[in-house]
């Protein structure tokens, strides 16, 4: 009797193990913000609020700008798609200031990626666009930018 009580014990607690493995949630990112850039937008050279990554994890860095257009004054590019945005990424460094981790170009709707970096604070720059179907490259301050999305995961 006992010992039929142990294996329905163990039975028990394998099952519960299998179980609590089976219907666990899957790896997710430290962090995440979802935020917009709305009108006036944002010219070259701008960055964005910062974040801090504790590198708890092994979740990429990842930026990804949706609904994005483009705005240049005094030229026939108004308010345009964009094909292509490029962002880099700064990491404050003690000492140094905030320093470069690279540039990243996507269209819009895709992950801007870094992979999975050091632990420490980080934040974005906007450094230019290409509109759809024009050979513009967005640079200086007169050119705007728009985005409806702007999601950051780390």
């Amino acid at each position: 009797m006992i010992r039929r009580s142990r294996k329905l014990a163990a039975a028990a607690i394998t099952g519960a193990v299998a179980a609590s493995l089976l219907f666990a949630a899957p790896a997710m990112a430290e962090g995440s913000r979802s935020s917009s850039i709305p009108a006036p937008g944002w010219t070259v050279g701008t960055r964005s609020s910062t974040w801090a990554d504790s590198n708890g994890d092994s979740a990429a860095t990842r930026v990804r700008l949706t609904s994005i257009q483009l705005y240049v004054p005094n030229t026939p590019i108004s308010w345009t798609n964009i094909s292509s945005t490029q962002l880099q990424l700064l990491k404050d460094v003690w000492g140094t200031g905030w320093v470069s981790q690279g540039n990243r170009t996507a269209a819009p709707g895709a992950n801007q990626d870094w992979g999975d970096v050091a632990a420490g604070t980080y934040r974005f720059q906007y450094n230019g666009g290409t509109p759809a179907g024009q050979s513009f490259k967005g640079s200086g301050s007169g050119v705007w930018i728009i985005a409806g999305g702007a999601n950051i995961s780390w």
